[in-house]
C-alpha cells in the first residue's frame, strides 16, 4: 500500500499491520517532513523521480537525499529510487536498497 506523506495521520496504522499491509511512504521529495520518514510504522520509502534526478545535480539537493536515506537506514526503512536510461548509472553514487527502471 503506498502513502502520501500527509496521508498517515488519517489511518489506522495498527489496523494495517494486524492485516499484514506493508506501508510504504510514496512520491518523499525534499518537501516531505522528517517525522513521516521515521514513523515508526513506515516499513519502506520510494523517493519521488524529479527529486532524485534533481539531486543529482544540485549538491545541496544530493546533500537531503544523502541524509534521508542514511535515516532510513539507521531506522531500518527500506528505500526506492528510481531512474530512466543514464540516470541508473549516476543513481549508483546513492545508496538506494533498490533502484527500478522507469519509463523515459
Amino acid at each position: 500500500m503506498a502513502l502520501e506523506a500527509g496521508a498517515l495521520l488519517a489511518i489506522d496504522i495498527g489496523l494495517l499491520r494486524q492485516r499484514n499491509i506493508s506501508v510504504v511512504l510514496d512520491q518523499v521529495d525534499e518537501q516531505t517532513p522528517l517525522s513521516a520518514v521515521s514513523a515508526e510504522s513506515v516499513e519502506a520509502i520510494r523517493f519521488a523521480p524529479g527529486f532524485v534526478a534533481r539531486a543529482m545535480t544540485d549538491g545541496r539537493l544530493a546533500c537531503v537525499l544523502d541524509a534521508m536515506l542514511g535515516l532510513a537506514r539507521d531506522l531500518g526503512i527500506a528505500t526506492l529510487g528510481s531512474g530512466a536510461g543514464d540516470a541508473m548509472r549516476e543513481m549508483q553514487r546513492f545508496d538506494f536498497d533498490y533502484v527500478s527502471r522507469r519509463a523515459a
